[in-house]
């Protein structure tokens, strides 16, 4: 007779500074730092709880007692500061970072500012914010490799760890279906670009005129998905550069899905060598071959779908390169990228780091 597996059940909580106070489930930093770890815990028989921090401000002194908190992005507040000043010994409290916001130092260079023309003040107000709201809390996670190296040069004697972006198995699952309907021959864009944000038109710009070769050589067109100010190379391609406004998380895989190659291109700054690999991930689950920027945390992964570049000739040859047609080649290099994005891998760093895992 089979017997189940006990373990001993942890209480997490994940509180979030995130615009979406009542649906942080909508912001996708809130998702993939929060939700995607938190559902695994739950999977795993964890109780897991994600929470806005303006939510959390209000009702902390009523809220249940949970064997770890963890604040995403933490904002200092009176209210924060209170609590964790109250708890910081007794409690284990962890940091989350999955952008570099925490360095004052670096205000004008943030993408508010040099790419959207923000105020210097602002964002100098909000860094400092969170670098203080960080100076109080002992442990940390990060997103990436480089996000780890600025916490142990900032908050010495801190104890950190790399939990990197990792897929939940529901957007595995979109995926499967989006590549599945969406053969790579049948798909109408031969390049799509997913801006997510305001702050990418530098990115793009750097690469557009060989962007512009390809389609006036070709006559293949670009979906481009989210806010951009489209360059003047391709505003001149007319019907060859489509327009899209920003898609639900649901619908990513299925509109990635209508390209035969995502582009991921970043300027080189101490911002984007922090920033996360998601840009390829979230693309070739959905069949897309990708060329990037191979910022650390893209340059980690190794895979024929994968083209690194870091200049212009290698866009330029990378643009123009045969892809693998192969179905069943392709799906096997997929499928191993499936394996290396899963939760789970970073739930049991988590655990083995910060308490004693008894669930493997």
């Amino acid at each position: 007779m089979n017997q189940l597996k006990k373990i001993d059940v942890r209480r997490i909580l994940f509180i979030s500074w995130t615009s979406r106070n009542d649906r942080p489930y909508f912001d996708p930093s809130v998702r993939y730092r929060c939700f995607n770890f938190a559902n695994e815990f739950i999977r795993r028989g964890h109780s897991a709880t994600v929470i806005s921090q303006v939510n959390f401000q209000k009702n902390f002194r009523s809220l249940p007692d949970y064997d770890a908190y963890i604040f995403h992005r933490p904002y200092l507040t009176q209210e924060l500061a209170e609590f964790l000043l109250d708890c910081v010994d007794t409690k284990l409290i962890i940091a989350d970072f999955d952008d570099f916001i925490f360095d004052v130092r670096h205000a004008d260079m943030t993408p508010m500012v040099r790419v959207r023309g923000g105020d210097s003040k602002a964002a100098r107000s909000y860094l400092s914010k969170t670098h203080d709201a960080a100076s109080l809390i002992k442990n940390f996670t990060l997103s990436t490799v480089p996000l780890k190296a600025h916490v142990e040069d900032m908050f010495v004697g801190s104890r950190s760890i790399v939990t990197h972006n990792s897929i939940d198995p529901g957007f595995i699952g979109l995926s499967r279906i989006a590549r599945r309907n969406h053969p790579l021959a049948h798909r109408p864009y031969i390049l799509g670009y997913f801006s997510g944000t305001a702050t990418h038109d530098k990115d793009f710009a750097m690469i557009a005129p060989a962007i512009a070769q390809l389609l006036g050589t070709t006559g293949g067109k670009i979906l481009i998905v989210g806010p951009l100010q489209v360059p003047p190379e391709l505003q001149q391609l007319g019907e060859q550069v489509v327009i899209q406004s920003l898609v639900s998380f649901h619908e990513l895989a299925s509109t990635m899905a209508l390209c035969a190659t995502v582009l991921a291109p970043l300027e080189d700054t101490v911002f984007t060598q922090s920033k996360s690999g998601l840009k390829f991930f979230e693309a070739v689950l959905a069949g897309c071959d990708v060329i990037a920027t191979p910022i650390p945390d893209i340059d980690r992964f190794d895979s024929p779908l994968l083209h690194k570049c870091k200049t212009m000739e290698e866009w330029s040859n990378a643009l123009w390169a045969t892809k693998i047609q192969d179905s069943d080649i392709r799906e096997i290099e997929i499928q191993k990228i499936e394996r290396l994005v899963a939760a789970a891998p970073q739930v049991d760093k988590w655990l083995d780091t910060f308490m004693e895992r008894k669930d493997a």
